[in-house]
């Protein structure tokens, strides 16, 4: 056969089989466009050569995407929880803020009344600002930092919970990652190759060949009718039970 006619393996295009896959697995609050972004990456490291190299690599990106996923819902199970006691320190603060105040102004209007020692107004008005101070101190610094320290101990059986299911997909990630390696290590060259035997001792200039594409053969007819008798007979049979 020359080497004009002889037939050649199809180039493999990733873009015409990722259809295929169905849509991305991703949540509302995800971003597709992040996804398919890991996709186009993954791919462009694997280069897949074929259909069986690319389900391996969709796994791969599936299971890389899952660890993401988990990841960064371990931050934010501390953060949920983190909120939680914060609205709750800032509601008790208030409360304890106007208990306080409610206190100052009973003292304050007990000294207007008696003003027998001016630095008694003094001290108190000195001791209303620092209580100030302290507040917005614990409020910036120490309150977050012993929320997300509630809120992680809280959230542990969570966290665990992630832990395992992060593990696992990783588990999977590498035992895709050890098929794609040993498929086109191993099994991969070696159906190519004799796909490619099989193409190149076709010989397509042959007259049966020709003959073969110009005019296909029909269906035997005899085979037809062997069927149509043998199904008629089996009506009859039972036609008589």
């Amino acid at each position: 056969m020359s080497a004009e006619n002889r037939r050649q393996t199809p180039k493999f295009e990733v873009l015409a089989f990722l259809p295929f896959f169905g849509p991305p697995p991703i949540y509302r609050s995800e971003n597709v466009a992040h996804y398919e972004g890991m996709r186009d990456q993954l791919i462009g490291c694997f280069r897949p050569k074929d259909f069986f190299e690319l389900k391996l690599v969709m796994e791969m990106i599936d299971d890389a995407w899952q660890i993401k996923r988990y990841s960064w819902h371990k931050a934010l199970a501390v953060e949920r929880w983190a909120q939680k006691s914060l609205e709750f320190q800032a509601k008790r603060r208030n409360l304890q803020q106007s208990r306080q105040d409610s206190q100052i102004e009973r003292e304050a209007e007990a000294t207007v009344q008696q003003p027998s020692d001016i630095g008694a107004v003094v001290r108190l008005e000195e001791k209303f600002e620092d209580t100030i101070a302290e507040v917005d101190h614990a409020v910036t610094w120490t309150a977050q930092e012993i929320a997300h320290n509630a809120a992680l101990e809280r959230s542990m059986p969570f966290q665990e919970g992630l832990d395992k299911m992060i593990a696992n997909a990783t588990v999977r990630f590498y035992k895709a990652y050890e098929a794609f390696e040993h498929y086109r290590q191993v099994f991969g060259p070696q159906l190519r190759e004799k796909a490619a035997a099989i193409i190149e001792a076709a010989d397509y200039e042959s007259q049966d060949f020709q003959e073969f594409m110009d005019d296909p053969p029909s269906p035997s007819i005899a085979a037809q009718a062997r069927n149509n008798n043998a199904g008629q007979r089996h009506k009859r049979i039972e036609a008589r039970r």
